[in-house]
């Protein structure tokens, strides 16, 4: 999903800063934000999909893809994802910063324990927007290219014809129902609060790393968010792509079958190699989109706020 590695602001902004916040305006940039992060970075979902219920290298699903069908081809479902993508992140960051402000408030835990929680449960409600129509969009990532049949492994996860999103969701409410909509959706919450989990502990370590390495940073300066939250979220990716490797399979995938019996397959075809199908296109979108969803978070949370605005003008007048 594409708020998972984006869980807040590391700095302990308290309740006040929320508060203080133009939420429509929130909203209209989360949303412009969002948008366009997905354009940048939505290829290289689809690339990890093919990998991880396909039998095939980064390099060569790019180039069939784009040999067979161009640009459309890397953005296949995009639109379906969008749908559901920029309203679930609204959705998170909303939920993100209300438990966030009541676990300040009336919670005696640690900042960070409250930020990971304050994560979880904003991710809960993200995906429960998300999730049906990225079943929608996986499957049409997933299924086979005009002309060309399946591999022989794992024929059974892809859809051989359909024309577009509508003819997908009709035959996954056909075979399953609305529960099929939201199948993975228990492995989704498995993936995705972990890696929130893992981005927010590297963001927060990296972050105050940074400066000591190199002097021309502070934690202040965009730079260090930039880079603080790439290299989480190249720690995020690394952590949970097992997981990862499960959610996208059990959605794909028209028969019913167990995670157990789903990791035995992939065992047996692959190894343990298997698990970290898909990592490099995987990391090559969560990197950029961890680095930019910090960097405007901080830079729109500390302009929203009056208290951090001096900051701001200080560091450019310094810089």
């Amino acid at each position: 999903c594409w708020h998972a590695m984006t869980t807040g602001s590391a700095d302990g902004a308290g309740a006040s800063q929320w508060q203080q916040v133009n939420v429509h305006q929130f909203v209209v940039a989360s949303s412009i934000t969002s948008f366009f992060e997905a354009a940048t970075l939505y290829p290289f979902d689809v690339i990890k999909t093919r990998q991880q219920v396909g039998n095939s290298t980064f390099s060569r699903v790019a180039s069939d893809l784009w040999t067979r069908a161009g640009v459309r081809g890397l953005y296949k479902g995009f639109s379906w994802s969008v749908i559901g993508g920029v309203p679930s992140d609204v959705a998170f960051w909303l939920s993100y910063n209300v438990f966030k402000d009541i676990l300040l408030q009336h919670s005696t835990l640690d900042q960070h324990l409250v930020h990971l929680c304050a994560g979880a449960c904003a991710e809960v409600v993200g995906l429960s927007l998300y999730l049906p129509l990225d079943v929608v969009s996986q499957r049409m990532q997933a299924q086979a290219l005009p002309g060309r049949p399946p591999p022989r492994q794992y024929h059974q996860m892809r859809f051989k014809r359909f024309d577009g999103g509508v003819e997908v969701a009709r035959a996954i409410a056909a075979r399953d129902g609305l529960p099929g909509f939201w199948r993975g959706f228990g492995v989704s919450v498995g993936s995705q609060v972990p890696a929130s989990a893992v981005s927010m502990m590297g963001y927060e370590w990296f972050k105050h790393l940074l400066p000591s390495h190199i002097p021309l940073l502070s934690e202040t300066h965009p730079g260090t968010h930039i880079l603080a939250g790439g290299l989480a979220g190249i720690l995020a990716g690394v952590v949970t792509n097992p997981v990862d490797v499960i959610k996208t399979r059990l959605q794909v995938t028209q028969e019913h079958r167990s995670l157990m019996q789903l990791a035995n397959e992939l065992v047996e075809v692959d190894g343990v190699r298997g698990f970290y199908r898909g990592i490099f296109p995987r990391i090559c979108s969560i990197a950029p989109r961890n680095a930019m969803a910090f960097l405007l978070y901080e830079v729109s949370m500390s302009v929203a706020s009056p208290s951090q605005q001096s900051a701001i003008q200080e560091w450019y007048d310094n810089d």
